[in-house]
């Protein structure tokens, strides 16, 4: 028996545009070229060259392969394409536990940038290692403050970084809900 004829392709779904392979939900991919196989998706590395960011995996014959996002392409396979956002641009993929690499169906949804920023953590230089928390070296308190719509709203000034990141967590939920 050939390797194709073992896995059962029932819940995958066959990538857009390339005929020789399948996208499951959970993120894997298979590919029916010669004997079938599942293919290995290769970490892409963000600025600080440290930690991988998102799974890509290469597509095609040797000599025109194409490098797709797997991320992307389990969303258009199961949610479905990307809608055109109010600024004509299709919407992001947002992982929605925040971690990049778990590219299960039910982990995924499509944002606005805007919203996608709000689920992020908080900024590599973060250094109080809470969102919107920082501290204020003249005042010798933590500061706390929350961007919405392009502007900042201060939260206040506090002792206790603890304090300051429960004042976030709170507009921060006021405001963006299911991406705070």
């Amino acid at each position: 028996t050939k390797r194709t004829d073992m896995v059962d392709l029932s819940q995958a779904k066959q990538i857009e545009g390339y005929e020789n392979y399948w996208i499951f939900p959970d993120g894997r991919v298979w590919s029916t070229y010669r004997e079938g196989r599942f293919l290995k998706p290769h970490p892409t590395r963000g600025k600080d060259r440290t930690k991988p960011q998102y799974y890509r995996f290469w597509v095609g014959p040797r000599a025109c392969r194409t490098q797709l996002s797997l991320h992307r392409e389990v969303a258009k396979a199961f949610i479905g394409p990307p809608p055109l956002g109010e600024n004509g641009k299709p919407l992001q993929v947002d992982h929605i536990d925040r971690n990049s690499l778990n590219n299960n169906v039910d982990n995924l949804r499509y944002v606005t940038r805007s919203q996608n920023m709000m689920n992020s953590g908080p900024q590599k230089n973060n250094t109080s290692g809470y969102k919107g928390v920082s501290w204020h070296k003249t005042i010798k308190k933590f500061y706390a403050g929350i961007k919405i719509k392009n502007r900042t709203l201060s939260l206040g000034y506090f002792d206790c970084k603890i304090e300051a990141a429960k004042a976030y967590d709170k507009k921060a939920y006021e405001f963006h809900r299911d991406f705070a």
